[in-house]
């Protein structure tokens, strides 16, 4: 997958934490984001550890302001396992290759979450519920 070129609303359940950052350009809803350098939001792109969350707002251009929600769980849906899943994989790490594309493999990626449910799954792709956290709300211990 690659990154999102349309707003896509991601489905959220339970208790979430939001937080509003400035944006390095466009970002689009729905798009797993971090922080760069500057402490702006830009997508996802793989190795790091700055993730920020998931865009709950668009945004058009650098500094403009995006909503982000850096805690809770999203249904994400083409979450691609290096085998084949089963309803059992509840646990598993899962990492962003990009603003849109999820992995349990963890090469070229960054942690996200944990999958905390596998509603569906054809061969290596799934749709998964993932409890995820920002670094920034990761307990330290």
């Amino acid at each position: 997958m690659t990154n999102l070129t349309a707003a896509t609303p991601r489905t959220f359940r339970g208790p979430m934490s939001r937080a509003t950052y400035g944006a390095a350009g466009a970002i689009f809803e729905g798009s797993l984001v971090q922080l760069d350098a500057a402490g702006a939001i830009v997508n996802a792109s793989g190795d790091g550890t700055t993730f920020a969350g998931i865009a709950d707002g668009s945004a058009s251009a650098a500094a403009d302001r995006v909503t982000v929600v850096d805690e809770g769980t999203a249904k994400l849906a083409g979450v691609v396992k290096g085998s084949t899943w089963t309803l059992g994989d509840v646990g598993d790490v899962v990492y962003a290759g990009d603003g849109n594309a999820f992995t349990t493999v963890s090469s070229g990626a960054q942690a996200v979450g944990r999958v905390v449910e596998v509603e569906s799954f054809a061969g290596t792709a799934a749709t998964c519920w993932v409890k995820f956290q920002s670094l920034a709300m990761r307990d330290p211990a």
